[in-house]
């Protein structure tokens, strides 16, 4: 169990300090609009709080966000489910 923590937690890292940094620098170079989905959609949360998911038992909230709005935790897929989709074009409509 450790170990996934310590994924759930460098991903968090991962996202909040270098991938979505880098998107931000490049929608700004082409003069767009970023939209931090992982922001909006609780991925940055704290890893303390937990809820219990039907499918894996108790786990982090932002854990549990990313496999609702993902693939990542039934395919090892990071690319969003329908409803990550809807989730996306939701916060960059509201942008």
């Amino acid at each position: 169990m450790r170990g996934r923590h310590d994924v759930a937690a460098g991903s968090v890292g991962f996202f909040a300090n270098v991938f979505n940094p880098a998107l931000r620098d490049r929608y700004a170079a082409a003069g767009a609009t970023f939209v931090d989905v992982t922001a909006a959609t609780g991925g940055y949360g704290p890893l303390g709080e937990t809820v219990v998911d039907p499918g894996y038992g108790t786990v982090p909230v932002p854990v549990a966000r990313v496999c609702a709005l993902t693939f990542a935790c039934t395919r090892d897929d990071p690319h969003p489910t329908d409803a990550g989709y809807a989730a996306i074009a939701d916060q960059v409509l509201t942008s």
